[in-house]
């Protein structure tokens, strides 16, 4: 689960249902990122927008509108809002079209620590497909263990049951960082999947190191 910590981290939970992990974190949009806004009754508005390296969106009659740090649904309670002096009770919906590239450092006991990035693979002609249909285009996900074997694997001293993840909060969650603390171990005795959590953009990702090998760890 996610807990207090220093330097602005807020109290958030992560909770295991089922097996499956339920994150109350959701994505939080940024710069490089593309999205798709629907506009009731006003097609002529709709349309891709991505967000620029400042941060803002180019919209319709608003113009400039800072986008950085919201997720969607904050973005559209946003957007409505702002739409009411222009249009009569505006109904928008957003949903992201093409994510930006993830970034996040990891450190601890793996192999080779550091500051690494992800790009989603892409195909051209299924990219001007989706735009002419009006789909999303691709949401391919990146996860915890995939960025542990980019960074070389686990030392033997690693700490499977303790591998912090530190990640942003949305700003109308209160901003600054939440954390939670994960726990391996059953990933690698009984595959189970709950802890290897997709990761976002910025997480930063702690292994801890254990006075225990990874052979006895798993005993």
């Amino acid at each position: 689960k996610f807990v207090k910590s220093e330097n602005n981290i807020e109290n958030k939970k992560i909770s295991n249902t089922s097996n499956k992990i339920i994150q109350k974190s959701e994505y939080i949009l940024d710069s490089g990122d593309s999205i798709n806004i629907f506009f009731a009754g006003l097609e002529i508005f709709n349309n891709f927008y991505t967000i620029d390296a400042e941060g803002y969106l180019l919209l319709p009659e608003i113009r400039k509108f800072k986008a950085r740090g919201f997720t969607v649904n904050e973005l559209e309670k946003k957007l409505e809002a702002e739409y009411t002096k222009f249009i009569k009770d505006p109904d928008l919906e957003i949903s992201i079209y093409k994510k930006r590239i993830i970034k996040y450092f990891i450190s601890g006991e793996v192999k080779t620590p550091g500051l690494y990035d992800f790009k989603p693979t892409s195909n051209d002609e299924n990219e001007i497909n989706n735009l002419q249909s009006g789909t999303n285009y691709f949401h391919q996900k990146f996860y915890l263990y995939s960025a542990i074997q980019t960074a070389g694997g686990f030392t033997n001293f690693a700490d499977l049951s303790n591998i912090q993840i530190i990640r942003k909060n949305s700003l109308t969650q209160g901003g600054g960082k939440i954390s939670t603390e994960l726990n391996f171990l059953k990933l690698f005795s009984e595959g189970d999947q709950s802890t290897n959590i997709e990761l976002m953009d910025g997480d930063y990702i702690i292994i801890s190191k254990s006075e225990n090998i990874i052979q006895e760890q798993l005993k």
